[in-house]
């Protein structure tokens, strides 16, 4: 029978064991962690230390020692053989790590199939730019001369200037007044493509809205797993693994004279079925 240890002894224990005299410096309690493992072959180099990505090798001490503690190996074969259990669990920790770098690189990256709102965006601000840009030189146009003030037509000059070079409309032997009239007859046909092409650009960017915001619904529950690429290295790689870790505890009950749980034959479902035979036959 067990026997019970009442709460005034238990709570005496952990007071007693906090006045431990086990290792108190970060090597010792490193190599105390090692007690379980005597040569370590196999995971001398199965934690990854860098300065990208770095595992935890006190983890992997903790989670060996207790396999030992579970499995008690004796002799260097069985524990060889454990600890290639230990780095198989270990290895099969990080495809858990790749699937879900693999899901959230999904989820952070664009749809290709899903268009550019941000060029879009970009292109209908260059057009309604232009847009305004066109309407107040015609509105400068359109008022009479001696209405202008002087800001007004250094204005209009600047724009007049700029106009044909923007849209290669300015004949070389075009003077002031000339080029004026030439800008006046050229701008509502340009005033009217950046209004159909504004028109367009706005269309485009709604149903870029639309599908963007459709995708980003959906994508949750299409990236809830890697792509098919990455998903099948995930498989491939968890089944040697499990391959691996069977293997090594089929070897070590064969080694400790355990016989494996024999399997169980499949129930055969068909009915018992009798031949019969005839009471009288020809021969008699």
């Amino acid at each position: 029978m067990a026997k019970v240890v009442s709460e005034k002894q238990r709570r005496a224990n952990r007071q007693n064991a906090k006045k431990s005299t086990g290792p108190k410096t970060a090597g010792g309690k490193a190599r105390a962690s090692r007690n379980a493992l005597k040569h370590g072959l196999l995971a001398k180099d199965v934690v990854i230390t860098g300065t990208d990505f770095t595992e935890n090798r006190a983890e992997f001490d903790a989670f060996l020692a207790d396999l030992c503690s579970e499995l008690k190996p004796q002799g260097l074969i069985e524990e060889t053989l454990v600890e290639r259990i230990a780095t198989c669990y270990w290895r099969l920790r990080r495809v858990q790590r790749f699937e879900i770098g693999a899901i959230r690189s999904t989820l952070d990256t664009t749809d290709p199939a899903t268009p550019d709102l941000a060029r879009i965006q970009r292109k209908l601000n260059g057009a309604e730019h232009a847009l305004a840009t066109e309407s107040r030189l015609a509105q400068l146009l359109d008022k009479p001369l001696h209405q202008r003030d002087p800001n007004e037509r250094r204005e209009l000059e600047q724009s007049l200037r700029d106009f044909p070079t923007a849209y290669g409309l300015r004949p070389p032997d075009l003077d002031g007044q000339s080029l004026e009239n030439h800008v006046r007859r050229a701008l509502p046909n340009i005033i009217h493509t950046l209004q159909a092409g504004i028109d367009t650009l706005r269309a485009q960017s709604r149903t870029a809205e639309n599908d963007q915001a459709l995708c980003r619904a959906r994508r949750p529950f299409i990236a809830s797993l890697p792509d098919r690429d990455a998903l099948l290295s995930v498989v491939r790689y968890e089944n040697m693994l499990d391959r691996q870790i069977h293997r090594a505890m089929a070897e070590l009950r064969r080694i400790r004279n355990v016989p494996p749980v024999p399997p169980v034959p499949p129930r055969d479902t068909r009915k018992n079925r009798t031949r019969k035979t005839k009471p009288f036959s020809a021969d008699t």
